[in-house]
């Protein structure tokens, strides 16, 4: 950020999308001299994975146990979980911005463990991602379940949307990300479709956009009958 350009933001706004121990990780981990650089997107993204390893991290050196008490010093609620945070923005906009739905999605995933014991770190990091998906976020992040179906599907589109939504009626309940995963792929090949044509034409029909999160793990969280239906093409 620069001040020359008029791209700089305030405390107070700075403070409604990054907790304040994130403020602190960003100028503390660094010598006092070093030039430091900020963007809104992966920069952002990136601190709050690494503070989040650091905090969950078993064995830390004596610079490490510093770093986080200073960070932490004064704070008495933790505000970031140990929940990947691009994995977070994904459960929390495919749970249509609803925390607690958020949390259920969590759960059906290898984080379960994490949610039950992070629960209210996680609400309270949640509502730092709300203010950053209205005002920082990258568009590229940002995504919500599209309420209308792309209507410029070629045959063979739907043909494999359909084959994919058969498949996918006879899925485990406890069918993780590599199993929806695996699903795509083994109908790939008998559609004719190269993996980028095959995930942007599920992302198309669910989200309205060329690319988004992990589609495996995406269709993993999603409600299964809605899922189906969808990829039907029914509504």
């Amino acid at each position: 950020m620069s001040k020359s350009k008029g791209d700089t933001v305030t405390a107070a706004d700075l403070l409604k999308i990054l907790p304040p121990e994130i403020v602190w990780f960003f100028i503390l981990r660094y010598a006092p001299s070093k030039l430091l650089f900020f963007d809104q997107g992966p920069t952002l993204m990136k601190l709050f994975d690494e503070f989040a390893q650091l905090v969950g991290k078993s064995e830390k050196d004596v610079h490490e146990q510093k770093l986080v008490q200073l960070c932490t010093y004064g704070i008495s609620d933790l505000t970031v979980s140990r929940i990947p945070f691009s994995h977070l923005v994904a459960s929390y906009q495919a749970a249509l911005r609803d925390p607690l739905k958020t949390l259920d999605i969590i759960r059906r995933t290898e984080h379960s463990q994490v949610v039950d014991e992070d629960e209210a770190i996680i609400l309270r990091e949640i509502k730092y991602i709300d203010n950053w998906l209205d005002s920082w976020a990258p568009e590229e992040v940002r995504f919500s379940l599209s309420d209308s179906i792309a209507t410029d599907l070629s045959v063979d589109d739907k043909n494999y949307l359909l084959a994919l939504a058969n498949k996918i009626s006879t899925a485990p309940k406890d069918a993780d990300g590599g199993w929806f995963h695996q699903a795509m792929y083994d109908l790939k090949d008998e559609f004719s479709l190269k993996p980028a044509e095959m995930f942007g034409l599920v992302y198309k029909v669910l989200i309205g956009k060329s690319s988004g999160p992990r589609a495996g793990w995406f269709l993993s969280i999603l409600p299964r009958d809605w899922l189906i239906d969808r990829l039907k093409l029914k509504y």
